[in-house]
């Protein structure tokens, strides 16, 4: 069992409201093509407002923004070798919050959507996505014509190991009540668990399944969910905001937030920390006589 990925404890000693350094000591790279330098990708310790009273990291875009991509810092990172038949999750909270009430992403007619946090080896990309993407059943408009609520998705692109059950390089909601016609809606302004469940598999033994808030929204079983094409089969990276609303590109400001982001194949430290529940509920201590209860 291991934890391969969990740079939450460096979230939780960074000093409020600085600025999250990168590379030297810092766990992440941000930016790419020299953004970072430029103060097109800053990203901010933030101590107050948290999911479950965790820390976490915050982003203000800019206007039409490319991207708010990070990768882990290659000195915090060795690659994993996996062994097929073993289970992996991706799992994070994340928050998206609106300025001047405009929605993200585009709605209905142009789909817009983020690479959002991935999983990656040589041959491999998997991600829950994040905003408004075809297949799935476009979100109501807001008073200035954009997404009004937005969702998220399983994705596999660039590689397709599934080609046959991928629409525009996602697989769409199959998990009652959830379909492409009645998908997961996201409001703003609130924090929600995510998790995307990998069974390891370089034939069509393995599976793939996303939850939201403890939720499935979507299980692919008897799937490739690997790639062995250099001869190993492991994690490379993970990496977070590789695109925004991309196919639009033209999101308006917006601030992004995130905590707990981590890679294991411990089911019950998931569990334990609350990714399979609603952040947003915080659970009230009561004292009854000697005993605390949770109601």
């Amino acid at each position: 069992m291991a934890i391969l990925w969990d740079p939450q404890a460096y979230i939780e000693s960074g000093v409020c409201d600085a600025e999250i350094p990168n590379q030297g000591l810092s766990h992440f790279d941000f930016g790419q093509d020299g953004t970072y330098a430029t103060g097109g990708n800053r990203w901010f310790f933030k101590c107050i407002g948290g999911p479950g009273g965790r820390h976490f990291m915050q982003h203000q875009t800019p206007q039409s923004p490319q991207a708010a991509f990070i990768r882990e810092n290659n000195a915090f990172f060795t690659n994993q070798n996996v062994n097929a038949g073993e289970i992996w999750y991706l799992g994070y909270f994340h928050r998206i919050d609106r300025i001047d009430g405009k929605g993200v992403w585009q709605s209905p007619a142009i789909a817009s959507g983020d690479k959002n946090f991935e999983i990656e080896n040589n041959g491999l990309r998997w991600h829950l996505g994040l905003g408004n993407w075809d297949p799935l059943a476009a979100p109501a408009q807001d008073a200035v014509g954009r997404a009004a609520q937005y969702t998220t998705w399983v994705g596999n692109p660039t590689y397709h190991l599934n080609s046959a059950l991928e629409i525009n390089d996602i697989f769409p909601h199959n998990v009652s009540p959830y379909s492409s016609s009645t998908p997961v809606r996201m409001d703003y302004e609130r924090w929600y668990a995510c998790v995307l469940e990998l069974k390891v598999a370089v034939d069509t033994t393995g599976w793939a399944k996303g939850y939201v808030n403890g939720q499935k929204f979507s299980e692919y079983l008897d799937i490739k969910t690997w790639s062995d094409a250099f001869g190993v089969i492991n994690i490379t990276g993970v990496a977070y905001g590789g695109t925004i609303a991309q196919g639009a590109y033209d999101a308006p400001p917006h601030i992004r937030k995130i905590s707990g982001w981590i890679v294991t194949d411990e089911l019950a430290t998931l569990q334990a920390r609350g990714y399979f529940s609603d952040p947003s509920i915080t659970p009230t201590t009561l004292v009854v006589g000697k005993r605390r209860v949770l109601i």
